[in-house]
């Protein structure tokens, strides 16, 4: 019974147990698994191997290592981080990034880790922010050039951080403030700023209305002399008129005549606001009949 034990142990059990023992040491030192939103680069020896992209089971040799990097979007944040503009105001940005790692294999070499990745970002982001909005000023930074300056720099950090194997998705400016110490001088320097233009511009149009009350001017007098003129020449052309009837009615009646230029007469002196004390056996009240 012994011997039959003892042959069962060494011919059956014993493999079976090697077997088992192997097969876990190949489970646990030659596979790893990778998930569909990882990748991984396999080393030997501190040597690049391989990139690995596709999910799933993956056999290695015992002495190979393997480093797993996100193939999903990460993000840089880069706050409070006080730069002088061009006009020379300072002010605190609130800046992030959103970028991926394109390249691992060159990720692994410059960064290795996240946390390094992040850092490293952040003095990268850093220097292009104050870079590129040291040239602009603080109109076009919060109005209307934003979207040309944060272009501007993305641009550079996508040239930057290549030679890492890292590329940027989008830069985004979370907020802009100005320095507590600074924010009564901002403010003064702004009215200032806006009370300057606005003088300008009661100026402009000072201006404006000289010029059209000058041309309007201009032409009122030049109206009423061509309508004196033309009153004038009517005038005349009546009188004209008036004294060729009048002669006519000489030649005609020689009383009518005299009666006619006797009436105008009083007409012309009568006329306007004046008062006269006539005495009734005035020829002019003779003529009359009163």
């Amino acid at each position: 019974m012994n011997k039959i034990k003892s042959f069962f142990t060494k011919i059956i059990l014993v493999p079976f147990i090697s077997f088992l023992i192997t097969l876990c040491f190949i489970l646990f030192f030659c596979t790893f698994s990778l998930q569909e939103s990882n990748q991984a680069i396999v080393n030997s020896f501190g040597k690049y191997v391989k990139t690995v992209q596709e999910s799933g089971l993956h056999f290695i040799l015992p002495w190979q290592s393997v480093e797993t990097y996100e193939k999903r979007v990460l993000s840089c944040d880069v706050s409070e981080l006080e730069m002088t503009l061009g006009d020379q105001k300072r002010i605190i940005i609130d800046i992030f990034a959103r970028y991926y790692i394109k390249d691992p294999v060159r990720f692994y070499e410059s960064l290795r880790t996240y946390e390094s990745a992040s850092k490293r970002l952040g003095v990268i982001i850093a220097g292009e922010v104050r870079d590129v909005l040291g040239k602009y000023n603080l109109k076009d930074v919060i109005s209307s050039r934003r979207a040309e300056t944060i272009s501007k720099i993305k641009n550079k950090l996508l040239e930057s951080v290549d030679l890492l194997g890292i590329g940027v998705m989008e830069v985004r400016v979370k907020k802009i403030a100005f320095p507590k110490e600074n924010n009564d001088s901002v403010f003064k320097r702004m009215i200032t700023e806006r009370l300057k233009e606005a003088q300008e511009w009661r100026g402009e149009a000072l201006r404006s209305y000289k010029r059209i009350k000058s041309k309007a001017d201009l032409d009122s007098m030049s109206i009423i002399s061509k309508a004196e003129r033309e009153s004038a020449s009517i005038i005349g052309k009546a009188d004209s008129e008036y004294i060729k009837i009048v002669n006519s009615a000489y030649v005609v009646d020689p009383e009518v005549a005299k009666k006619l230029m006797e009436y105008n007469n009083y007409r012309k002196a009568l006329s306007g606001k004046k008062t006269f004390l006539i005495s009734s056996k005035s020829k002019y009240m003779e003529s009359l009949n009163i």
